[in-house]
């Protein structure tokens, strides 16, 4: 069974904001417009595990 099969076979969950919660980063739309990022985060949330992947650590980042 594929990654993304895996992933659709999986119940949906939703945050204490009734937000459905995302696991995948292929769940995020590209090339969105500012308008359709707020519109999308306002529907959606990261799961805790995709967001300890997307982590950057602060030596990562570039200088300020």
């Amino acid at each position: 069974m594929s990654k993304k099969d895996s992933a659709a076979s999986v119940e949906e969950q939703y945050d204490e904001r009734g937000r459905l919660i995302i696991t995948d980063p292929s769940q995020i739309p590209e090339n969105m417009t500012e308008e359709e990022v707020v519109d999308f985060w306002d529907k959606y949330a990261m799961s805790e595990e995709l967001l300890n992947e997307s982590y950057i650590e602060d030596d990562d980042l570039p200088p300020t």
